[in-house]
């Protein structure tokens, strides 16, 4: 079986040429700023084309194409079983750079159905299997209850719950508390009772400090968990290990939790909330997280995605979008559970995490696709300092994305 590279070269040699011409046979071929795609085109078009050996990377077309197409008229040639994101986020482009999408099988394209952007809400409902979004998301985000257990372990939860380095990060399969975005305890049911984990959760190494509990706590246990978790605190905030002691997005996420109003969150700030996004695979959807979800100061519903400076990833703007969309057709559930009134707009606010003064660094792709959203698509763009200090005063001002 050929590997991803040797299959690339030989469609885009021998299979996209012909599938091109399916397109428009007046296109001829153009060098390509990425070996992923094919690219074809005329002085007024530019078409790129993908193969499946592209699997879900096949999503970068759109987000290049855009940043590539300098004016020309864009077409995009998708296998047609990679599709989903791609015809999921193009309603939302302004007509102008919004690219004309077709189907092929690996020899033939045919002009995909367009989509209406109430279209693609209404595929993130269809997506469910037959559960609405109020009672899938009601599972979703409802974290793990250890029901009649609870009271083995409500001392050690007590002291989680008063340790002010913690933040609680509960999710639907454990009870946890992170320091600075990192995971240092968790609390999960067993067949039998309960097991508790304590320090830095290493998944090369799960049962490390770990203890099988089958009844209440006794306090030398307690006194051992205490004394991990201190550890990995320490760990996290000032040791030696890059690996744990680092500046990466769950420190940037855990700041602006705990400063929400630095995004334009007045309140009800949720962090990690289980959302789906589309992908351009054969299942078309995938679990996703929003970073964080609140009321701004009009109570509206704001849905952030956050980057940091350094990440160059050319999706950052379209995963933002994924989850507008997602929560237009998650609106009741959202407004329900942050008590929002029933004219509550959903907005999306793109936060960076910077270190350095004067304007972010940020791929050429993220500015182009700002300028090509619609001018209706309700988006912000933020810039945060201040967060990755040992004591963190996060700042943030309004962030220019056009480019």
């Amino acid at each position: 079986m050929p590997d991803t590279a040797a299959a690339r070269e030989l469609f885009n040699r021998s299979r996209a040429p012909e599938i091109a011409a399916s397109v428009d046979d007046r296109l001829v071929r153009e060098p390509c700023r990425s070996d992923r795609f094919a690219q074809f085109g005329d002085a007024d078009t530019v078409l790129l084309v993908a193969g499946d050996q592209e699997e879900r990377a096949v999503e970068l077309a759109l987000a290049y194409g855009v940043a590539w197409a300098d004016g020309r008229r864009l077409l995009l040639a998708l296998p047609e079983r990679f599709r989903t994101a791609t015809a999921q986020r193009i309603p939302w482009l302004r007509s102008a750079a919004r690219p004309t999408l077709w189907l092929h099988d690996g020899r033939r394209a045919v002009p995909a159905p367009e989509r209406s952007r109430e279209d693609t809400v209404a595929a993130v409902t269809a997506s469910l299997g037959g559960s609405t979004p109020e009672d899938e998301f009601r599972r979703a985000a409802t974290a793990l209850h250890l029901r009649e257990r609870s009271d083995w372990v409500t001392e050690l939860v007590d002291l989680a719950t008063r340790d002010d380095r913690l933040d609680p990060a509960h999710t639907q399969s454990e009870r946890s508390w992170h320091h600075r975005g990192q995971r240092v305890l968790s609390v999960v049911r067993t067949s039998g009772g309960v097991r508790v984990r304590a320090g830095i959760h290493h998944s090369a190494d799960p049962e490390r400090n770990t203890w099988a509990v089958d009844g209440p706590l006794s306090a030398a246990e307690l006194g051992g968990i205490r004394e991990v978790v201190d550890a990995a605190i320490a760990s996290r905030s000032s040791g030696d290990d890059p690996a744990v002691r680092r500046d990466d997005e769950h420190l940037l996420q855990a700041v602006l939790r705990r400063s929400p109003a630095v995004v334009g969150i007045e309140q009800q700030a949720m962090r990690e909330v289980p959302a789906w996004r589309p992908t351009d695979t054969t299942r078309g959807w995938a679990r996703g997280y929003v970073d964080l979800v609140g009321l701004d100061g009009n109570g509206d519903v704001l849905v952030t995605e956050t980057k940091l400076e350094k990440n160059a990833d050319p999706l950052f703007l379209l995963q933002g979008l994924d989850y507008l969309v997602w929560a237009q057709a998650y609106r009741s559930a959202l407004t329900g559970r942050l008590g929002a009134a029933d004219g509550a707009r959903i907005r999306l606010a793109l936060v960076v995490g910077a270190r350095s003064d004067g304007a972010p660094h940020l791929p050429a792709y993220t500015r182009a696709l700002a300028a090509a959203l619609d001018d209706d698509v309700p988006w912000t763009a933020r810039v945060v300092r201040g967060w990755a200090e040992p004591d963190p005063r996060p700042v943030g001002e309004p962030l220019d994305l056009l480019p």
